[in-house]
């Protein structure tokens, strides 16, 4: 009768080391998969693309006197002739000032404008004028 109990304590014994041992590395599991996601999640450090680039070249900057939607810069893409896009921007940080020879050819990077509810207008978000 000792040697059954023996036996049913070392048989206890190892239960409890491979259930601590389990214990142990599903923690870690869970810790490295955790670990994971959250370096996947997380934003790099690069700038996000804008969400159009196009080429195409702006016509003159219209004054605000005629109306109040009236004014801005006029855009029209050489992908898209039948429609102007129009913004409300200074594009002076871009280089391009009222003593800019018009219509310039650039390449630009654009957004919707969702902040203004007119049609065709965007936000530039990079601008390069192309000679």
């Amino acid at each position: 009768m000792k040697r059954l109990v023996v036996a049913f304590r070392s048989h206890l014994t190892y239960w409890h080391l491979i259930h601590n041992a389990m214990k142990k590395y599903t923690c870690n599991l869970f810790a490295i998969l955790f670990l994971s996601i959250v370096f996947v999640a997380c934003k790099k450090g690069h700038e996000q693309l804008p969400y159009h680039v196009n080429q195409g070249t702006i016509n003159e900057n219209f004054a605000y006197y005629d109306c109040a939607t009236c004014g801005g810069y006029y855009i029209k893409f050489t992908t898209d002739t039948s429609k102007f896009y129009r913004t409300f921007q200074d594009l002076s940080s871009f280089g391009v000032t009222g003593s800019s020879k018009f219509p310039l050819k650039v390449t630009i990077g654009w957004k919707p404008d969702t902040t203004t509810k007119l049609a065709n207008f965007i936000n530039v978000v990079n601008l390069k004028i192309d000679n």
